[in-house]
């Protein structure tokens, strides 16, 4: 790995910046042109795949056709000494999440038609991003939003989870289609951005465990607590919103991002309609919980084995609750604990 003051090729690396499941990315001096860029090179096990290389080569040139000022540019993508690189405009400030803590609503809502606008365009050039989170998008000290690494080989795949839940990033920003290793299309980029819109909106993921496979799971088959549950200051349009975008197959999704910045503008218009965006109020959940044998008698345990069915199949025929059950010898009986974990309404 270069260190600050060794030249690569016409570069001159100054510092480190980050490193990931991609490479390493530096800040440079582009010696050719004197400017200063961000020179991202792959790691050693991606570069020595021919595959690999071409993939990264036929995105890169996508990538540097995108036209917005919202999406980082693409100066060039070539190999020096065998190692493939990528030079990118540099961009100081801070992560979204960080440079958001303190905006009000309307300072929100400027950088969400911002970021809309930079996925439009990546979108426009058939770019798919795969890894949308709040660290791949930087407000500059302007306020202007700068999207990074649009489309450039990335592989993100559930198999490659780590104990801390990341796959080259985080994993609560990943759409259901690609945990379930599904081919992708431009809607799994929408599905990321609604949570990432949640949780600048709320202040917290809409799909959150302790462990990586209880996102998973909540990706795949929960629907999070409505925004304006969550933060009751936010206008009732938030949720269809934010709700559409997180729908767990893309037909329930907006069609794209310009059906989602035609929505907010009538929304915040207020034009009559607007707010449903055919939008559907996720049913409420309840967890049941085994009838505990306290009997000391096991001839019992199959009277309360035979109850909580009759109390599943019951509350499933009538009511339109979702019903999820939980053997009682997994968990303690305090009914506070039960809703905290089970994210339920009921238990």
């Amino acid at each position: 790995m270069p260190i600050p003051g060794e030249t690569f090729g016409h570069f001159t690396i100054t510092r480190l910046l980050g490193s990931g499941g991609m490479g390493q990315v530096f800040e440079a001096i582009d010696t050719r042109l004197d400017r200063v860029v961000a020179l991202k090179l792959i790691n050693a096990d991606l570069a020595g795949s021919a595959d690999y290389r071409a993939r990264l080569a036929a995105e890169a040139r996508m990538a540097a056709k995108v036209d917005s000022p919202y999406v980082v540019k693409i100066w060039e993508h070539s190999v020096i000494d065998d190692q493939p690189y990528i030079a990118m405009e540099y961009v100081a400030g801070e992560d979204l999440r960080v440079s958001t803590a303190s905006y009000g609503l309307q300072q929100k809502l400027d950088v969400v038609y911002q970021v809309a606008e930079g996925i439009g365009a990546a979108h426009a050039e058939g770019l798919l991003h795969r890894d949308l989170k709040p660290e791949n998008i930087r407000l500059t000290k302007a306020g202007k939003v700068k999207i990074f690494d649009f489309g450039l080989a990335k592989t993100v795949q559930a198999d490659t989870v780590d104990e801390a839940g990341n796959i080259e990033g985080t994993l609560s920003y990943l759409s259901p289609e690609q945990l379930a290793g599904e081919p992708l299309t431009l809607s799994s980029d929408l599905f990321s951005f609604g949570v990432i819109l949640y949780e600048l909106f709320t202040g917290i993921r809409p799909f959150e465990s302790e462990h990586s496979a209880g996102i998973v799971y909540a990706i795949l088959h929960e629907d999070p607590t409505p925004p304006c549950e969550v933060n009751h200051e936010l206008p009732e349009w938030i949720d269809p919103l934010v709700m559409k975008l997180l729908g767990k197959v893309p037909a329930d999704r907006f069609a794209d991002v310009a059906e989602i910045v035609n929505f907010m503008h009538s929304a915040q218009l207020g034009i009559a309609g607007a707010g449903e965006a055919g939008y559907v109020e996720p049913s409420k959940k309840v967890t049941v919980i085994d009838l505990k044998n306290l009997s000391g008698d096991p001839n019992w345990d199959y009277f309360c084995m035979g109850f909580t069915e009759d109390v599943i199949r019951e509350i499933s025929r009538r009511t339109n609750l979702v019903v999820s059950a939980e053997p009682s010898t997994s968990v303690s009986r305090d009914v506070r604990e039960l809703f905290a974990r089970f994210r339920s309404d009921f238990v």
